[in-house]
């Protein structure tokens, strides 16, 4: 088999993203096959198991996609026959990829990470939390869990949480009356956040909240921030109700 030459021109590895962005991919062939080449584009994140689904568009060398929530690690691929299943497999002559995990060995791996803030709980405005024992969900990577085998439970997944750079973070801000009532940041360890419901995309938080804070109104501020640079990240804010 001929090695075909890739090259991953954007985006850049450790690159990061905040909200919805479009994600612009762009590749070069740097060794000619000389013969036709169907490229593809994955990324770890974007179904339910590795190495992920096809980005959609990604059949070109010049596209832009939206991605979902997490620390994404994209491969570029071409190959001379276009098809993926086995017998069409064992007919590639030409074949190449960029990309992958960053390792000694790959040391122009792709990486990257989507910052995107997602309030799932509490719901609506005006929503009650107890301060004793509140459940914050938001939305998480398809991949920050696993199922445990010959349970029905979940777990962290390490091989995510090696690459993972994103956290949560939760603050609370006093809103009206009465006055002089404090502030909060509640910043979960991984271990500290739970799985909501088989195969969920989404992490929770249950338990006391920061004991500083009053009762009343809050804003209540979701963020997703780069854990390699706090100033980078995605916020979402919904006026809360805390009671004892």
């Amino acid at each position: 088999m001929s090695a075909v030459g890739l090259q991953i021109i954007q985006p850049l590895n450790g690159q990061t993203f905040t909200g919805s962005p479009a994600v612009r991919f762009r590749g070069a062939v740097t060794t000619p096959a000389g013969v036709p080449l169907f490229f593809k584009w994955y990324s770890s994140l974007e179904a339910p198991n590795p190495p992920g689904s096809p980005i959609p568009g990604g059949t070109s060398l010049d596209f832009f996609a939206t991605l979902s929530i997490g620390t994404h690690t994209i491969c570029f691929t071409a190959k001379d026959v276009n098809a993926d299943d086995a017998a069409s497999l064992q007919n590639v002559r030409n074949a190449g990829m960029a990309g992958g995990p960053v390792t000694p060995s790959n040391p122009n791996g792709c990486v990257i990470h989507v910052l995107t803030a997602t309030m799932v709980a509490p719901a609506t405005a005006g929503a009650t939390l107890s301060k004793t024992n509140a459940t914050l969900t938001a939305s998480a990577p398809i991949h920050w869990w696993r199922p445990i085998p010959n349970t029905t439970n979940f777990e962290t997944d390490p091989d995510y949480q090696t690459v993972n750079r994103i956290r949560y973070v939760w603050r609370f801000a006093p809103f009206g009356n009465p006055p002089g009532r404090a502030p909060a940041t509640l910043m979960p360890a991984v271990t500290q956040l739970t799985v909501p419901s088989p195969f969920a995309s989404q992490v929770n938080y249950i338990g006391p909240l920061p004991s500083a804070l009053g009762l009343g109104a809050y804003d209540l501020t979701l963020r997703v921030e780069f854990t390699l640079n706090a100033a980078i990240g995605h916020e979402v804010t919904r006026r809360v109700n805390l009671v004892a």
